[in-house]
């Protein structure tokens, strides 16, 4: 039986909303301040929570930021894989996904916020991503990629270089919003940066 606690004025939730609530936060947390100046004790008042409750759930900020992280790139995965199974034709699987993907990335910024925090330093957070998440993500793309071009569509461009402009273009502009507001006054749209890669891939 699932164990309940309580928060506030006596408003209870389960060990499960508990553990999600703390994880939402962490992200948030995570992503503006980055790993090493990050407080589990912020997280858990941004959560509403007490910072026991990230040892209860979670054991350590470690595991907190790995759990946090593996959340975040099921969400993504979970949505690119379910494309799998009716698209079929190459170029339309392939703008099928950049859809999910830039829709992703624009409703959670955080990801690459924080991807982008530990990608200054190849230590071993960057090596844990990589391993377990972003180097299937990226195979992914390459297969696609190979099969739109074997298809004979899209501009020629090896695999390596379209994940750059899939990650720079579809991603980066939703993650550095705040600046990009700053500098040019206009926010980054789905729409447009779907237009813009779709015509500098030429699918």
């Amino acid at each position: 039986m699932t164990q309940g606690v309580t928060k506030g004025k006596g408003t209870r939730r389960t060990s499960e909303a508990v553990a999600s609530e703390l994880l939402d936060a962490a992200l948030i947390e995570f992503s503006l301040h980055g790993f090493e100046a990050c407080s589990t004790r912020a997280i858990a008042q941004r959560a509403g929570w007490h910072q026991p409750q990230i040892n209860y759930h979670f054991g350590s900020k470690e595991e907190l930021w790995r759990a946090a992280v593996d959340h975040l790139f099921a969400g993504l995965e979970d949505e690119v894989r379910d494309l799998e199974e009716f698209v079929g034709e190459p170029v339309e699987a392939f703008r099928a996904s950049l859809v999910h993907f830039v829709q992703f990335s624009a409703r959670r910024p955080e990801l690459h916020r924080i991807m982008g925090v530990e990608a200054t330093v190849d230590g071993p957070r960057l090596a844990w991503i990589v391993e377990r998440h972003a180097a299937r993500l990226y195979e992914r793309v390459a297969q696609g990629w190979i099969a739109v071009r074997n298809f004979g569509s899209g501009a020629d461009l090896r695999p390596g270089e379209v994940w750059q402009l899939v990650i720079g273009l579809g991603a980066r502009p939703f993650a550095n919003a705040p600046e990009i507001h700053r500098v040019t006054g206009s926010t980054p749209r789905v729409d447009d940066q779907l237009s813009l890669l779709k015509r500098l891939l030429c699918i």
